[in-house]
């Protein structure tokens, strides 16, 4: 179980602007994992929320962290290199670099191996970048030497180019270590992350509970969230938050209090399972609660509809003028519409305690086809007459 702050990899910027959106919905903070030496390149959306709610900070990998991560990922990545496993995989994967190295490697005669040629020319032309600062001093070392990673050059000659895939496996080891750490559940906006082949997949220990937590809260903000969010603007999910941040957490709360009972998950087959199961409880959940917010509404409604105009009253109407003030016409008429006001927003107070009106208040709030957000505008009318 999770305490509602997560280490964001595998990137320094936030460009995945749904996913930021998403997380800023689910999340009480991610920290993302930035060198001290590096400036992030924030745009104006990830600097509004740094600024106003702080949302997103910045932790700097030390040396254990690096350590650590090295220590796992030298552990899973040796017998790969002293094995033909992983060489078929990229010589599958990327056939033409391949004979192009072997036919220059014969054409020179020259004396290394042809892993290391291969592997070098795969970084040169399809690899990625990580800070110095992110690697252990000698893994950075062992990596020149296998000849998977090479040194940056010019402008990043504070990186190491290293295949993408390879890199992403390194950034996942060094996101857990410092996970375990700090006790902070690990999340990412990258697809590969999760769909790595098996061969490099190997030996990579995964807290699928932890991924069922995010996983399932995402799930149900998804399915009451507007369906397009690149309409929803960072302005109203600032706001939206800062209104329902209550609700926000005690939502939270409930989805890290379900997973911490549910027996470990041990494999990606077990973690879909439990997330159709609970998702589809849970969802049925929070359709009872509109549910009950809709027979609200409904005998709110008839409420006001089922209100009698004292006798007199009506005998008069016809002989008052149409632009009479209506508090004068029916006085008692809105004494009755501000009582069941009242009575409305009474009622539904006690069902927003319940932890799945977060989703409800994120369908009325966000979305425009809101279910209770015209009844509402209309009781602050009744109540604004008065």
């Amino acid at each position: 179980m999770s305490f509602g702050h997560a280490i964001y990899y595998p990137h320094i910027n936030l460009t995945n602007k749904n996913w930021l959106k998403y997380a800023l919905l689910f999340w009480d903070n991610i920290s993302r994992i930035v060198p001290a030496s590096i400036t992030p390149s924030d745009s104006e959306e990830v600097i509004r929320i740094r600024s106003e709610i702080g949302f997103i900070e910045d932790y700097h990998p030390e040396r254990w962290d690096t350590s650590s991560a090295a220590n796992k990922f030298f552990q899973t990545f040796r017998h790969w290199i002293e094995e033909p496993e992983l060489l078929d995989f990229y010589r599958h994967r990327y056939p033409e670099i391949f004979d192009e190295t072997m036919r220059m490697r014969h054409a020179r005669r020259h004396g290394h191996s042809e892993i290391f040629h291969f592997f070098g020319a795969v970084a040169r032309e399809h690899g990625t970048y990580i800070h110095v600062q992110k690697l252990d001093p000698q893994l950075k070392e062992y990596l020149y030497l296998t000849g998977v990673a090479v040194p940056g050059e010019n402008e990043w000659e504070d990186w190491v180019k290293i295949d993408g895939e390879l890199g992403l496996l390194y950034m996942t080891y060094l996101a857990g270590s410092i996970g375990e750490s700090t006790a902070r559940p690990t999340v990412t906006d990258h697809s590969a992350c999760f769909a790595a082949s098996s061969v490099l997949r190997k030996g990579v220990e995964k807290l699928h509970n932890e991924e069922l937590e995010y996983g399932l809260g995402n799930l149900l903000i998804a399915s009451y969230a507007p369906k397009d969010m690149n309409a929803v603007t960072t302005d109203r999910l600032i706001e939206f938050r800062k209104k329902y941040d209550d609700e926000r957490l005690a939502f939270f709360d409930s989805v890290a209090a379900l997973c911490r009972d549910v027996p470990a998950v041990e494999n990606e087959s077990q973690l879909q399972d439990a997330l159709n199961h609970h998702g589809k409880t849970l969802k049925k959940q929070t359709e009872d609660l509109k549910k009950q917010f809709e027979d609200m509404r409904i005998e709110a409604v008839l409420r006001f509809i089922g209100i009698s105009v004292p006798t007199a009253c009506t005998s008069m109407i016809e002989y008052v003028p149409v632009s009479f003030d209506p508090l004068i016409i029916g006085g008692g008429v809105l004494l009755g519409f501000a009582t069941a006001a009242r009575s409305y927003v009474k009622d539904r107070r006690s069902l927003r305690e319940s932890p799945f009106s977060y989703l409800l208040c994120l369908q009325a709030e966000l979305d425009a086809r809101g279910f209770f957000k015209k009844l509402e505008d209309s009781i602050q009318g009744i109540t604004r007459w008065r």
